[in-house]
């Protein structure tokens, strides 16, 4: 049933840029929201592919080898394919509009307060593992235009990412566009993207966490 409503819907997004250019057609079609972004979520990858397909076959291109217009491979991936709820105090917020869920975080389910961290933390051996230690089972915030503007920003993602730390994850506060992208690897602690509007509107409650992740060594 699934294949045959994103037939339908590719039909549709065609009839409606029917009258445009041909390039700008494809582009817009590519773009549209019917393709899930052409990644891996949602099998966006595959519709993207077999649209190109047809069209290809359109334009009458003949396929290089006996496999047709495609080439088989494996590419490992950190799959964001089960529920997905994040709540700050009694709001529960929208996916992809109030926050990102990092494509590298592992599978988490849990509720706990929040514990803002400084640059200055970081820059201090002493204070970060105390401060740390006591941010044992918490979220830890932190203000990304801060830390992009002392050149740590990588650095702390790449803390979180790499080394299992007993905190409950990082929640980074921004305010530039949520941005998607793919990873091959699973985190040691979840990564959460949130808008600094939607921080300050509830920061004061506590973060509650529901995300359900699958690592696929062989996408």
């Amino acid at each position: 049933m699934r294949g045959w409503m994103i037939v339908v819907q590719v039909f549709l997004v065609l009839v409606s840029f029917g009258q445009q250019p041909f390039e700008r057609m494809v582009l817009d079609t590519l773009c549209h929201p019917v393709m899930e972004g052409r990644g891996y979520y949602n099998q966006g990858d595959r519709i993207a592919a077999e649209y190109l397909i047809a069209k290809y076959k359109e334009l009458g291109v003949l396929p290089v080898n006996d496999n047709g217009y495609t080439q088989s491979f494996k590419h490992p991936v950190n799959h964001l394919n089960g529920k997905l709820k994040l709540k700050l105090g009694k709001e529960e917020l929208i996916p992809g509009e109030d926050y990102l869920v990092d494509p590298s975080s592992p599978s988490f389910s849990g509720k706990s307060q929040v514990v803002e961290m400084s640059v200055s933390v970081l820059l201090d051996s002493m204070k970060i593992g105390s401060f740390i230690r006591s941010a044992m089972d918490k979220w830890i915030a932190i203000d990304v235009a801060a830390f992009q503007a002392a050149g740590l920003y990588g650095d702390v993602i790449n803390l979180f990412r790499k080394y299992e730390l007993g905190v409950n994850g990082l929640l980074v506060i921004q305010e530039a566009d949520l941005l998607f992208t793919a990873k091959s690897f699973t985190a040691k602690q979840p990564i959460i993207y949130c808008k600094k509007d939607v921080w300050e509107a509830n920061k004061s409650g506590k973060v509650k966490l529901l995300v359900e992740s699958e690592y696929h060594a062989k996408y």
